[in-house]
């Protein structure tokens, strides 16, 4: 049996979004926000930034999915699961791309803020961001630099 579903444009956007998964991407920033509480160092502006910072972040992991979901063809008519956006012809290739786009640019700029508040030390901050923009290169094929080589931003920061 065939069911035909409709979706308005903006409905089928919320379902990419994947709304629902957004509480899990947040916990561990409420956590993390409640122990600095606790240890008398908690910063409302950085909780909010890292708010912020892993919402985007979240939604950008669901669009990705979406999206190559979409292109592999892993979105077939016999998928168990809800239907999407771009499965049911709503949501373009490009309108995905655009989107991908916004959401790796919003991720960045608000990932940018976030460590420039919380490390209050510009030299600090290049170093991070320059890590991080390393570490979206291809895997270094020299034997002595291991592959988890972010960690050790987190290990030289004074922040």
């Amino acid at each position: 049996m065939s069911q035909t579903v409709t979706l308005s444009p903006t409905k089928a956007w919320m379902v990419s979004l994947r709304l629902r998964t957004l509480p899990l991407a947040l916990a561990s920033i409420v956590t993390g926000s409640a122990m600095a509480g606790w240890q008398g160092h908690f910063k409302p502006v950085i909780a909010l930034m890292a708010l912020i910072t892993a919402a985007l972040l979240q939604i950008l992991s669901n669009l990705a999915n979406d999206y190559g979901d979409a292109i592999k063809g892993s979105d077939e008519k016999g998928r168990i699961g809800p239907l999407r956006g771009m499965q049911l012809g709503i949501i373009t290739r490009e309108q995905m791309r655009v989107a991908l786009l916004a959401a790796i640019f919003l991720s960045l700029l608000s990932g940018a803020v976030l460590i420039w508040i919380a490390c209050e030390n510009p030299p600090i901050f290049w170093a991070f961001w320059s890590w991080g923009y390393w570490r979206l290169l291809p895997p270094s094929p020299i034997p002595w630099v291991p592959a988890p080589t972010a960690i050790w931003a987190l290990a030289i920061c004074p922040c």
